[in-house]
């Protein structure tokens, strides 16, 4: 019972958070079923893209900034969304939990299948496109970028090749990913997939 108090405590005080950003984000008719849930403890750096939902959206189908894990401070654990212009795509229900850290670019595009579960303390960087499928978890303290945040040119400088580029990242249905993982750009993962704690997931070679 106190458990199911806290969560409804956590809702209510949440609430204002939560209708700015439907307002913000979304038709008035869509923003008023609440369908993206705001905890208080997300702090909403930038606005300035896109978010797309779900054909019929369920009220609170997806969750930013709630869930707890242990050996986390809830009250001091702080989710940031920053959506520079990219698009945030949502294809069903998403729990981004507690300490969640989100940052898409101008062109980047991150996409969110059918019951994606991120527990805690996790960041996605994302310049390119980024895609999670149905179904899958990831864990605490991972490390999601498909950018390198700085360019590398070709030693002729003459020819001016960018030898660096961004690259997408694709994780595919039914993974789990476990603690203090890091994606790089280019990774690729197959469906029904476990990427072991403390794991890279790089470049994609057929």
């Amino acid at each position: 019972m106190r458990l199911t108090i806290t969560k409804v405590c956590d809702y209510a005080i949440s609430l204002p958070k939560s209708i700015y950003f439907c307002v913000k984000m979304f038709p008035l008719r869509t923003a008023l079923r609440l369908p993206v849930m705001v905890s208080h403890h997300v702090w909403l750096e930038e606005l300035n893209g896109k978010v797309e939902l779900p054909e019929n959206p369920k009220f609170a189908g997806i969750r930013i900034g709630f869930g707890r894990v242990g050996i986390f401070d809830y009250s001091r654990s702080r989710s940031i969304i920053q959506i520079s212009g990219g698009t945030l795509s949502f294809n069903g229900s998403v729990s981004l939990g507690q300490g969640t850290k989100i940052s898409i670019g101008p062109r980047g595009h991150l996409i969110f299948g059918n019951h994606v579960c991120i527990t805690a303390e996790s960041s996605i960087i994302c310049y390119d496109k980024i895609e999670i499928g149905d179904d899958s978890m990831i864990s605490w303290d991972c490390q999601f970028m498909d950018t390198d945040f700085h360019s590398i040119m070709q030693a002729d400088t003459s020819t001016g090749n960018l030898l660096n580029l961004n690259a997408p990242i694709f994780i595919g249905k039914h993974c789990w990913i476990c603690s203090r993982c890091m994606i790089l750009k280019g990774a690729y993962m197959k469906d029904d997939c476990v990427l072991g704690g403390g794991q890279y997931a790089l470049p994609y070679s057929a």
